[in-house]
């Protein structure tokens, strides 16, 4: 099991909140999807450091509610979808 390293203490993937993971693997697709190739690029539009990108996608912190409406406006996404209100459909 993978391992990732916190300010605090090394924590399993496993143990990391579920919800939080499931928000980060949303923002990582809809970055994708949005055309901003990286991590980086997304924390210029929206600016924050690339950091904050980073830990949010890994799921080790989730955006606080201003920096929600941000990332949506500029992901194209509603706050539904983005922070796990409504389960993906299929294509």
């Amino acid at each position: 099991m993978a391992l990732m390293t916190t300010k605090r203490r090394t924590v399993e993937r496993a143990e990391l909140d579920p919800m939080a993971r499931q928000i980060g693997e949303r923002i990582a697709m809809s970055r994708k999807a949005a055309g901003f190739a990286t991590q980086d690029d997304l924390a210029k539009a929206i600016h924050v450091v690339p950091s904050t990108v980073a830990r949010w996608e890994k799921g080790l912190r989730v955006p606080r509610f201003q920096q929600q409406i941000t990332l949506c406006r500029t992901l194209g996404q509603s706050h539904e979808f983005l922070f796990g209100f409504v389960v993906a459909r299929a294509s």
